[in-house]
């Protein structure tokens, strides 16, 4: 279930990528880059679903997992999403306010929604549906619900291909 989670790609796209990250997981930002190249090959066909599963030995991840949907409710998103895992070593409370607001989000409703129950229970939505999906680490990825048996381009078209014929 997609849910209030924001999505990236075509809102209406037949086939949904759903990914289980954490924004200070390095197999997560490592993967990421390939998330958006499906994206980028199949602009009308996928979309990419994030639920947020911040583990706990990762500090800065449920906070900047809060950080993203408050985001989002600004349309910046992806931008916000892209900035974290491009520098998911550097976040700290400091690093997490400086990305937002480069990615042009207004601070003054950032903090005001940063505070609001509504973020905490969209992250803890996210990490109920990852056990409801036995997600047992990060990153965890799904297209249409079937688990890639690899972590490549190739293999991730495969599934994607296979699944636009079976729309058709």
């Amino acid at each position: 279930e997609i849910g209030k989670s924001p999505v990236i790609g075509n809102a209406n796209a037949p086939v949904t990528v759903v990914a289980f990250l954490d924004y200070q997981c390095p197999y997560c930002a490592k993967i990421y880059p390939l998330l958006q190249e499906v994206l980028k090959k199949y602009p009308n066909d996928v979309k990419l679903v994030i639920k947020h599963f911040p583990l706990a030995m990762h500090k800065f991840a449920d906070k900047a997992a809060r950080a993203a949907l408050a985001a989002a409710m600004q349309n910046k998103y992806e931008k916000v999403t892209e900035l974290f895992f491009t520098n998911f070593t550097k976040l700290n409370d400091e690093t997490i306010r400086d990305y937002v607001k480069d990615a042009g989000v207004d601070m003054q409703k950032f903090e005001k929604d940063m505070e609001s129950a509504q973020l905490k229970d969209l992250v803890q939505q996210d990490i109920e549906a990852g056990k409801g999906a036995r997600v047992r680490a990060v990153p965890t990825i799904l297209i249409n619900g079937i688990a890639p048996k690899g972590r490549s381009i190739e293999v991730f078209s495969q599934i994607v291909d296979e699944e636009l014929k079976k729309k058709k």
